[in-house]
């Protein structure tokens, strides 16, 4: 069996970008990372977030040491033989194109991009049943537990093992490289639409370069596209309603 561990990211306001993101790899290669992992970083629950911007378990400690940690840890993954992949959305033109609708529903649409992407992925490189973990998320588990149920039982995702299981990362080094991982498909989006625009990071080209890691950005031109098809149903349905929809 493979294992996926995935994890999600917001910017520090949760109102211009939010990401979902999955690391997959065979046992053999999850117990190499997490042992690469465990000796390079000790026994601190890594946080992205808190490491970059010394926080959290990393207040305190020198700003350079933080960043040759993370950098490390950046290395750890890039070198390995995992694969990840996010989705990204652009947070401020969703409320834009579709103000009526909780922006929440951005994590359940990125999750459910992350698990086709698996699916497909998983056919043509591992050939074996992916069992999910993701950091556990309150509010949200739920749904994800029902639109993962619903893709399980779709004859046509043969590659999803029976159940998901949602847990902490404090204890969980492989949810932590997720937390990683999912940090920067979140920066690859907001250093695009933040207050202040900034080249991709170093850290995402040096997982970019075996072409093990990628994500998917859902930007503005998205959000235009489905409202147009949405208004083209109503044109083909006049009894088609977007309420409706919505709900």
């Amino acid at each position: 069996m493979i294992c996926a561990f995935g994890d999600e990211s917001a910017d520090e306001t949760q109102q211009r970008t939010f990401a979902v993101a999955a690391i997959v790899a065979s046992d053999d290669e999850w117990e190499r990372l997490e042992t690469a992992w465990k000796e390079r970083n000790g026994e601190i629950p890594f946080h992205a977030t808190d490491c970059e911007s010394d926080q959290g378990a990393y207040a305190g400690r020198p700003h350079a040491e933080n960043k040759a940690l993370y950098k490390d840890l950046v290395s750890i993954l890039a070198q390995g033989e995992a694969w990840g992949w996010g989705a990204v959305f652009d947070l401020g033109s969703y409320r834009e194109i579709f103000p009526s609708v909780d922006q929440d529903m951005c994590y359940l649409r990125a999750f459910l991009e992350v698990l086709n992407f698996f699916n497909k992925f998983a056919e043509t490189h591992f050939k074996d049943v992916i069992k999910y973990t993701f950091d556990c998320r309150t509010k949200s588990n739920y749904s994800a537990g029902r639109i993962y149920d619903l893709m399980v039982n779709d004859p046509s995702n043969s590659a999803m093992f029976d159940e998901i299981s949602f847990a902490s990362s404090r204890k969980r080094p492989r949810l932590q490289m997720a937390d990683l991982f999912t940090f920067e498909v979140m920066k690859e989006m907001d250093n695009r639409i933040g207050p202040k625009q900034r080249p991709r990071r170093k850290s995402m080209l040096a997982l970019r370069e075996r072409e093990h890691f990628g994500c998917d950005l859902f930007t503005r031109e998205f959000f235009v596209d489905m409202r147009s098809k949405l208004q083209a149903m109503r044109g083909k349905d006049p009894t088609f309603s977007e309420d409706e929809y919505y709900k």
